[in-house]
């Protein structure tokens, strides 16, 4: 649990991995020379997958969603109810948003981040892989849906065609 103003509220995630790991942070050229590999052989069910949705912070979502924020750091102009839980262990790394965003010298296009982003996710170690995918099915078995947010805006594009993080973590979670 994590506590904000004194009360215990959200769910960091079901195995917390540190933000600065070397199973997060690793780009992929890095990981494939460390010996990682693409072991994952787990995924959602087609009929819990139906139900997991995503969505941006601040958008209006269906009152029954269950909200998980996918980023690595918590948006300042979000309140602590904002959403039910955090998994930050499953955004993407720190130093992929910066090359994203520009920030650095190596900007990168969106088929680049996405790649680079499957492949952090790919190297989580097996076991914070799959306690993630029960956890989520243990959350889509109680709830109607559940919503993965992260902050990129829509720009007017349908959910499912927005250049985002959270398309990139929902395909990776039902594939």
């Amino acid at each position: 649990m994590i506590t904000y103003g004194g009360e215990a509220r959200f769910l960091v995630a079901p195995v917390l991995v540190q933000p600065r790991s070397t199973t997060t942070a690793a780009m992929p050229d890095e990981a494939i020379a460390q010996g990682h590999t693409s072991a994952r052989r787990a995924h959602l069910p087609a009929a819990a997958a139906r139900r997991l949705r995503t969505g941006r912070v601040g958008d209006e979502l269906y009152d029954d969603t269950y909200t998980l924020l996918v980023t690595r750091q918590w948006p300042l102009h979000l309140a602590e109810d904002g959403v039910r839980e955090w998994w930050p262990a499953l955004a993407p790394s720190l130093t992929l948003l910066r090359m994203r965003r520009g920030a650095s010298n190596l900007s990168m296009t969106w088929e680049d981040f996405a790649g680079r982003y499957r492949a952090e996710l790919n190297v989580l170690p097996l076991h914070v892989q799959h306690t993630y995918l029960v956890w989520l099915g243990h959350l889509l078995a109680k709830y109607p849906s559940v919503t993965p947010l992260s902050c990129e805006p829509s720009r007017g594009q349908p959910e499912a065609l927005v250049q985002s993080q959270r398309r990139v973590l929902h395909d990776w979670l039902v594939s």
